[in-house]
């Protein structure tokens, strides 16, 4: 289990979109501290995984266990799925129209490419 540790710390930084500096001012630790913890050289204490899990907003659970919201989501739905099941239903509606108008353009140039195509 060693090895899942650092690579959930990584993942799950990559995919909110901090840089190490920013997850190690946020969670009070050096970034040569993080990067050990990244590259597998050295563990963190419960404390500071504790420290970092919140500064990600996941669970210490999902750093050790590897564990996912929803099969096999990766790091970046996980966070963008917590961060849905917080809103309220009108901003649910929302995101859920503008997810269907995206799919829509999506068929639609689909269309466009294969038209093109057979020209």
């Amino acid at each position: 289990m060693k090895y899942k540790i650092p690579n959930r710390i990584k993942e799950f930084r990559i995919a909110i979109g901090l840089t190490q500096r920013e997850l190690a001012l946020k969670a009070g630790i050096s970034r040569s501290v993080l990067s050990q913890f990244e590259n597998n050289e050295k563990n963190p204490s419960l404390k500071t995984l504790d420290r970092i899990s919140k500064s990600l907003n996941v669970s210490i659970s999902q750093l050790l266990e590897g564990k996912k919201i929803s099969g096999n989501l990766c790091a970046e739905a996980e966070v963008l799925f917590k961060d849905y099941k917080n809103l309220s239903k009108e901003a649910k509606k929302t995101i859920a129209n503008v997810i269907i108008s995206f799919k829509i353009n999506e068929n639609e140039l689909r269309q466009q490419i294969k038209n093109n195509n057979s020209l």
